[in-house]
Parts: structure tokens; sequence; C-alpha cells
């Protein structure tokens, strides 16, 4: 029993303790470092370009056969999305919103969640429908109130593509540096 007690508090005790990176700091510490001025004892300074970053994007194939990534990061990319990528034919979307902001509240908070898991219903939908795919109304509704922020332009981009003639492969995270 009193082994068992050992144990148990090295446990709680190691696993508490904060993961160090290479220059001997948390990767909290490591941020806070990062943004604050560094003192110039170090051989190296800490940046946020030395944490990896996760970014989404979305595969697709074009209408030739080739796969094509689509991402908000233009070094995933090797490009930023332009108007083209993610503007639908027909659709007059909104151009600014409260939706577009940074820090939003609650109730606000929900709402572009709410439009980001509509539009994934909605490529869902158009990548298992046959081609020449075509918006249904109640799509078409869904889109008018979606504004052009970055915050729905990846899967904007994809419904776009769809309607384009493109199959849809996955969606996923990728680690940048």
């Amino acid at each position: 029993m009193r082994m068992m007690k050992l144990i148990l508090n090295a446990l709680l005790i190691f696993g508490t303790m904060p993961v160090l990176n290479e220059y001997g700091f948390s990767s909290s510490e490591a941020l806070a470092l990062s943004s604050a001025q560094v003192k110039p004892s170090f051989q190296r300074e800490v940046s946020s370009v030395d944490l990896p970053v996760e970014v989404e994007l979305i595969r697709m194939v074009d209408p030739f056969g080739n796969e094509v990534k689509y991402s908000l990061s233009e070094q995933v990319m090797g490009r930023a999305l332009s108007r083209d990528d993610y503007e639908i034919p027909g659709i007059k979307q909104v151009e600014h919103s409260q939706l577009c902001q940074k820090t939003l509240s609650q109730e606000l908070e929900l709402r572009r969640v709410e439009l980001r898991l509509e539009l994934d219903i909605i490529v869902e939908s158009l990548a298992k429908t046959g081609k020449p795919r075509q918006l249904t109304e109640a799509q078409m509704d869904t889109l008018s109130s979606v504004p052009k922020c970055e915050n729905f332009q990846l899967q904007l981009t994809a419904i776009a593509k769809l309607l384009k003639g493109y199959d849809y492969e996955s969606f996923a995270m990728a680690t940048i540096q």
C-alpha cells in the first residue's frame, strides 16, 4: 500500500510538470517569450516561427485527375486564396459581418460554428451528387448569408470547386513550421 502511494505521488508530481523545449522553456513560456523582449544572453531568439502551427486544408481532384490542395496558408498552398477560388457564381454573399471579427460574443461564436457546419454539410452533399452539380434553393439561401471573410473561405472554396467539376477528397489538418 505504501509503495502504491509513492508511485501515485511520483506520477502526480511528474505528470504535472511542463514539457520543456530545446531551450528549457515550456510551450506557454516560449509563446510568452516570443512576443516579449528576449534577453541578449540567449544565443538564439525564440520566435513564433519556431513553433509548429496547424492549418486546415482541403484536398480535391481537378477535372483532369490532378490532386489539388486548398488552404488559408500560403505556405501550404504556394499562393493565397483568391476571390476566384471562393466566390460562387450566382450567389451574392455578404461583404462584411460581425462574424468576421476575431473576438465574438458567445451568441455570435455559436452562429459562426453553425454556419461552418452548414457549409460542411453542403460540401458533403455536393460531393455525393453526380456531375454537373447544382445547388438547391436551401443551399443557395444558406450561402447568401455567409460572409466572404477568412473564417469561411476554405469551405466556400470547396463548394465553388465542386460546382466547377472538381471532386472532394478530404478535409485535413497540416502542421507547418
